[in-house]
């Protein structure tokens, strides 16, 4: 834990507990946005941090890779910018369930992966994970990936600047202890605080789409799980490590992982494979088609 918080590019070591100003700050913007009817009064009273405390530092270890690495989380229950991240993320779930890549639970996937069916032959199975996605996505490009979803409303209500303000206060005031010292996260967002899951999934989102768009071979699917990524290829192993460095090349800070197999790869907590079916059952030159059987891990 002390490793991953000396990390300078993440976290910022502080001489005292800014908790006290944030709260004021928060609120002081809070009372602003209630003065110009920007908010009511009611709503600012439920987001007005009271009896704050800083957030707790904890990791939670990732058992299934080598070396066991850690998972960050900093829990934000009464921290000052608690609510008002609940708020900011009430407004971004609505477009994070639109995006063309959503996957609500392993049933959502299920239901996705029969309706390729069946897969063209030679299709390649993969799967892709960000790595460290929620700590590697800068403020400046989160902020605007947000900002440009938000804009696209028809109505605009609460304004998009009154969205983008609130979430940069839970982005730059993320101020947490561990073992008596008192911390801020300069880079990311944390797990732990309520928009962080939206907030990852818009800005991947954005990613996605400038990706998709301009690659020349496209995946034949592509769905995604906050920050891993189940996809079809049938383009051939050469195009698709073309594919892979051209995600890996595209944005400074997100860079992939991947596995791939043309027999069964494993997803959230789901088995996929393909397998051919006699001509008898399905209505194609053996070989052509390979429909996926799928198994939840449940």
């Amino acid at each position: 834990m002390e490793k991953q918080l000396d990390d300078d590019r993440f976290y910022r070591k502080l001489n005292s507990d800014p908790t006290l100003q944030f709260s004021e700050e928060i609120t002081e913007c809070l009372k602003e946005m209630c003065d110009n009817n920007i908010i009511d009064i009611d709503t600012f009273k439920y987001l007005k941090p009271e009896n704050s405390k800083p957030g707790r530092f904890y990791l939670l270890p990732k058992i299934h890779k080598p070396g066991n690495p850690g998972r960050p989380i900093v829990s934000a229950n009464g921290h000052p910018t608690e609510k008002i991240s609940e708020f900011v993320d009430y407004y971004l779930r609505p477009h994070v369930e639109n995006l063309p890549s959503f996957i609500k639970d392993s049933t959502d996937y299920l239901l996705k992966m029969q309706d390729l069916n069946p897969l063209p032959a030679n299709t390649t199975l993969v799967t892709m994970d960000v790595t460290s996605l929620y700590t590697n996505i800068p403020h400046a490009d989160g902020i605007e990936a947000c900002r440009e979803v938000w804009d696209s409303r028809s109505l605009k209500i609460p304004p998009t600047d009154c969205l983008v303000e609130m979430l940069t206060m839970v982005l730059k005031k993320n101020n947490f202890t561990f073992q008596g010292e008192h911390y801020l996260q300069t880079n990311g967002t944390a797990m732990g605080t309520k928009m962080a899951p939206s907030y990852a999934n818009i800005f991947m989102g954005k990613f996605e789409k400038q990706l998709l768009e301009c690659s020349i071979e496209k995946p034949l699917s592509w769905y995604r799980f906050i920050d891993d990524v189940d996809m079809k290829w049938d383009k051939g192993d050469q195009k698709l490590q073309t594919f892979i460095t051209n995600a890996n090349n595209q944005h400074p800070t997100i860079k992939f992982t991947h596995e791939t197999s043309n027999s069964t790869i494993n997803f959230l907590d789901t088995s996929s494979t393909l397998s051919i079916l006699d001509q008898l059952y399905w209505p194609s030159t053996l070989g052509v088609s390979s429909p996926i059987q799928l198994t939840s891990n449940l």
